[in-house]
């Protein structure tokens, strides 16, 4: 017999750049320590001895789909309770939020890392999910699918009020960084392992932006109205990929 159990956390955070970075420099975490300062990019001491790091080369479309969807389900304005958005981007990847965001999954525990700022993305959010099975060992395609379901899931948690000037009062975070206007890029890293019979999945999703309390997280608006560029192709009610949208401007 199968079972399976999901937690989820999220953050509101910062970001990060290219090797040539110093992510020691205080300018880029003002209030902490950044997850790649001194990080030698080996597995943390909480893992076991089987911990592997998943190969996401393949899944990068199934992670950015998962979210674009979701994205065009609301600047369309066809999610019950919340309005459509003026423009909404769509979201592509950055391999630089997902290192440093697999930076995080390697230490094997969920928990949010202090920063994770880039010289690109000054603000930079993540959200965080776990899955563990026992018996059969959870497919990485389902573990992604299941964790971002949870994450989106959370808009029943939340209403245009909290769109309109964000907080967290019952942790709806995750969904918000999800359909963000100010967020343009995702990356996120999989490791998995087992421990004691359980087969564990640790997934963390690093976005060029995040929640900032008492700002909106997507202006809302005629769908796609005020997108310069254009609608994208397959994501009619977002805007194309050539849309100029920077993360840092709130």
């Amino acid at each position: 017999m199968r079972f399976k159990i999901s937690y989820l956390l999220l953050v509101k955070l910062v970001s990060f750049s290219n090797a040539a970075t110093d992510y020691c420099d205080s300018r880029l975490c003002p209030n902490g320590t950044h997850i790649a300062c001194g990080n030698n990019g080996k597995f943390g001491p909480e893992c076991p001895i089987n911990v592997k790091v998943e190969d996401l080369s393949k899944m990068q479309s199934v992670i950015l789909h998962m979210h674009n969807i979701r994205r065009n389900r609301v600047a369309g304005g066809n999610l019950r309770g919340y309005q459509p958005a003026r423009r909404m981007g769509v979201l592509q990847w950055d391999n630089e939020l997902a290192k440093l965001a697999l930076l995080n999954a390697k230490r094997c525990f969920m928990d949010h890392d202090i920063c994770r700022n880039t010289r690109h993305f000054l603000r930079s959010g993540q959200n965080i999910g776990m899955t563990y099975t026992w018996g059969k060992e959870n497919q990485l395609r389902s573990h992604l699918i299941d964790t971002m379901d949870r994450w989106f899931f959370e808009y029943k948690l939340a209403d245009m009020s909290i769109i309109k000037s964000f907080r967290d009062p019952k942790t709806v975070g995750h969904f918000t960084l999800m359909v963000g206007d100010h967020v343009t890029q995702v990356g996120c890293g999989t490791v998995g392992f087992t421990r004691l019979g359980r087969h564990t999945k640790i997934t963390a999703c690093n976005y060029s932006a995040t929640n900032i309390f008492h700002k909106p997280v997507y202006r809302s608006g005629a769908t796609a109205s005020a997108c310069v560029t254009g609608r994208h192709p397959t994501y009619k009610n977002l805007c194309s990929t050539k849309e100029n949208i920077n993360p840092n401007k709130i």
